[in-house]
Parts: structure tokens; sequence; C-alpha cells
């Protein structure tokens, strides 16, 4: 039981994160994040030129430790997962490992 419920949450992980590459959506997204945030913080030309480097290294490394972070709980998963209890499968299952 407790091999599937984690299984089924990182499946679900993957597909979510994929769906949003396909198709452009992302760079549709991103060009209406970069839309909204412009607006909402009126930015002139200047401010912008020097705004938007700076927060999109920033995402961009966002992204760099959310994937890192998900292939450590992958490997973590592959390596423990035999030897888990019920508690720690739970654990790592609802808290994403913060246990």
């Amino acid at each position: 039981m407790k091999k599937s419920t984690i299984y089924t949450l990182f499946i679900c992980l993957i597909f979510t994160s994929t769906g949003f590459a396909q198709g452009g959506k992302r760079d549709k997204v991103k060009a209406l994040k970069t839309a909204f945030i412009t607006n909402e913080l009126s930015l002139t030309s200047q401010e912008a030129e020097k705004f938007w480097p700076i927060y999109n290294a920033f995402e961009d490394k966002q992204f760099e430790l959310r994937h890192e972070k998900m292939k450590s709980y992958m490997k973590r998963m592959d390596a423990d997962l035999d030897s888990m209890s019920e508690k720690e499968a739970d654990c790592f299952t609802f808290s994403i490992g913060k246990c």
C-alpha cells in the first residue's frame, strides 16, 4: 500500500511538471506572468531593463533547486522504499520529506 501511494504521488508530480512544458504552454504562461508583474509593479522601460534579468536569473535558480530537490527525493525513495516503515512512508508522502 505505501509503495503505490508514493509512486502515485510522484507520477502525478511528473505529469504535472511535464504538462506545462508541452505545446508552448510554459512560454505562454511566462509571457502572461511577465505582463502581469510589469503591470502590477508599474515598471518603466528603464526599470524593466534592470528588473527582468535579475528576476529571470532568480526564477532559473528556483527551477534548478526544485529540480535538484525532486531528484534527491527520487533517489531517496529508490534507496529507502523497501526498508521504510508505514509511518515514514506517510510522513514522506504527505509532507514530501519534511519529517
